[in-house]
């Protein structure tokens, strides 16, 4: 068989099939595989490749949404793991194959095609309604967290965005009314504060906190202390932000795990 395997130049067929996988998982599978000589088992499988093919000629490719192997999330989550926002929409990919296999042996039994062997293996496949809902209304594309993940979450960004916009209008303010005490127009940002460009004769003129000085010392970075009680409620919001997101994803990850 070994002889056979070489001239028939199998590894080079096999070799070729590995390239067109995209699933790491299957590339193993392709590496591993062995000619057989039952009989009847070659018969199936050229059963089971004349129909596949037929598919995919009436439908131009198969509806494979998913780019990498599933297992290894699951493993994370049958140990009590957390998945991150771009490990969740794996689910979401794996849930969209599902959803459009289904659609597409529906199709197939419209039109009267045969398709036996890929009922049978769409028929195994299970998509949890529910779980596909909350994720899609919680996680897009891109591994971002979405407002509507929760109320909680919607809420806190609501009052980030409205904060940010107090800040804001402060600082226009307060960068108005002392526009000749300035060396820059615009607001920056150190240690994550927001501050204005004093110059240096003015540095006791303006109340606030000063978080840094420009190398010729002509210039002190001064949070403007009508912003700070602000600010600093800006960074509980994003700390409640985060926790939240936490949360979701710990909420999600355990759902994914009891599918």
């Amino acid at each position: 068989m070994a002889n056979s395997f070489e001239k028939l130049e199998m590894q080079l067929i096999i070799d070729q099939l590995i390239d067109f996988a995209i699933i790491e998982n299957n590339k193993v599978i392709f590496k591993n595989m062995l000619p057989t000589n039952d009989v009847e088992a070659i018969k199936h499988h050229l059963m089971v490749t004349d129909e596949a093919l037929l598919i995919i000629n009436r439908y131009d490719r198969a509806p494979l949404y998913i780019f990498n192997d599933y297992y290894p999330l699951l493993d994370i989550v049958s140990k009590g793991g957390i998945l991150s926002a771009e490990e969740l929409y794996e689910t979401i990919r794996l849930f969209q194959t599902i959803e459009a296999n289904n659609k597409q042996l529906e199709g197939l039994k419209k039109e009267q095609i045969a398709c036996e062997y890929y009922k049978e293996l769409v028929l195994k496949l299970y998509l949890e309604e529910h779980l596909y809902e909350r994720l899609n209304k919680s996680i897009d594309e891109d591994g971002n967290v979405l407002d509507d993940a929760s109320p909680t979450l919607k809420s806190i960004r609501n009052k980030l965005r409205n904060i940010d916009n107090r800040i804001k209008s402060k600082i226009n303010e307060i960068m108005t009314k002392e526009e000749k005490k300035l060396s820059e127009t615009f607001v920056t940002l150190r240690n994550d504060r927001y501050c204005i460009a004093v110059k240096a004769e003015y540095k006791n003129s303006v109340k606030g906190i000063t978080h840094d000085v420009s190398g010729s010392y002509q210039t002190f970075y001064i949070e403007p202390a009508a912003v700070i009680e602000l600010t600093s409620e800006k960074e509980r919001l994003i700390q409640e932000e985060k926790q939240e997101i936490d949360r979701i994803l710990r909420s999600l990850s355990n759902e994914v795990g009891n599918i």
